[in-house]
């Protein structure tokens, strides 16, 4: 079995968003944020949907102040801001 583990060079992280930003790739830098900050697993990363982060509704789209989720793993409801 392989194993992964995590990114803990800041300098390294900070080269990944730039890139990210750079190239244009909004929606996959916001789930590499939320992954990075919030310390979810990757399952329940992968379900969000743009809409789940993302309000485009009215005249103001913009990114939602909460984001809320059910864990795959434990079931527990989970908000982040």
């Amino acid at each position: 079995m392989n194993y992964v583990q995590p990114i803990r060079d800041v300098r390294k992280i900070d080269r990944i968003k730039k890139l990210m930003r750079k190239e244009g790739k909004l929606k996959e830098l916001v789930l590499f944020e939320i992954g990075i900050k919030t310390g979810l697993r990757i399952s329940d990363i992968l379900n969000l949907k743009w809409s789940s982060v993302f309000s485009e509704s009215g005249d103001n789209p913009a990114f939602r102040e909460i984001i809320s989720i059910k864990e795959k793993k434990t079931r527990k409801a989970k908000q982040f801001h």
